[in-house]
């Protein structure tokens, strides 16, 4: 059942684009709708509106999300564009049709694995640029859009049937045949990248290593050298001499004093006379 679902779907899309291709101008709002499988009629500006209360809107790109364009300047209808790859936050690259100036090249072509940037302040998807493959690079005019209409889970299988198909011989794929510039080899890689990540599933990311901070260490003092304190010696203690105290003076000797044995000695010593 599968299988039979996905080979309708393919023949149903080829079938669009064959009949597109004779009429001389296929138009984006079909060919969104057969890639998308949403089922919204009416000019392309007016798919904003007519989703409500049918699919859900948002601000957000996912795979086979359609972008609305709104009307501006020559662009008297909008335009409609289905993303194919989600390259980050402000870029994807979309499959549109008849994505070019009246009477232009690409006019009523398919276009395939074109990268739209987003540059509105908030990051909503509600003013973008588109690459110009003629040119190179982005250039400078800035398209409003709506944001995104999602198509329903039941509609994925027609909208993964359709993008796997062979791209016709009118189709146009918006990626670089030749050598980039220098100042654009970033978006060319952008896309390299993405179509590699289709084929090859992508690595697990290897968390960068957190950088580790190290502080200065103030280097430590050395101490302060002890005060050297000079000891001097206390001189010896002078010796301490005793002197005994002198003797009392004697007595002076009066002749009244004498005995008279000292008498009788004193004048046998002096002679009489009383000495």
């Amino acid at each position: 059942m599968q299988v039979s679902r996905l080979g309708i779907a393919s023949l149903v899309f080829a079938a669009v684009v064959a009949i597109s291709a004779q009429a001389g101008a296929l138009q984006c709002v079909p060919f969104a709708r057969e890639v998308s499988g949403i089922s919204i009629r009416g000019d392309a500006w007016t798919w904003w509106s007519a989703a409500v209360g049918q699919y859900d809107r948002g601000q957000a790109p996912r795979i086979g999300a359609v972008v609305v364009f709104k009307k501006h300047g020559a662009m008297r209808y909008g335009h409609v564009a289905v993303v194919t790859r989600v390259i980050n936050n402000r870029e994807v690259l979309v499959d549109h049709a008849n994505w070019a100036p009246h009477r232009g090249r690409g006019r009523g072509q398919i276009a395939k694995m074109v990268a739209v940037t987003d540059i509105s302040p908030r990051n909503d998807w509600t003013e973008v640029r588109v690459w110009n493959l003629a040119t190179r690079d982005y250039g400078t005019r800035v398209y409003p859009t709506y944001g995104f209409v999602y198509p329903k889970s039941g509609d994925a299988r027609l909208q993964e049937a359709a993008l796997r198909i062979e791209t016709p011989s009118r189709m146009v794929v918006a990626r670089p045949q030749h050598p980039p510039a220098p100042q654009l080899a970033t978006v060319d890689l952008q896309i390299a990248k993405a179509l590699a990540a289709a084929a090859v599933p992508a690595p697990t990311p290897v968390p960068a290593p957190v950088p580790v901070t190290v502080q200065a260490v103030a280097p430590v003092p050395a101490p302060a050298p002890a005060p050297v304190v000079a000891v001097v010696a206390a001189p010896a203690p002078l010796p301490v001499v005793v002197q005994p105290p002198p003797p009392p003076p004697a007595a002076p000797v009066t002749l009244a004093s004498l005995s008279a044995e000292e008498d009788l000695a004193l004048a046998r010593r002096f002679g009489a006379g009383r000495y």
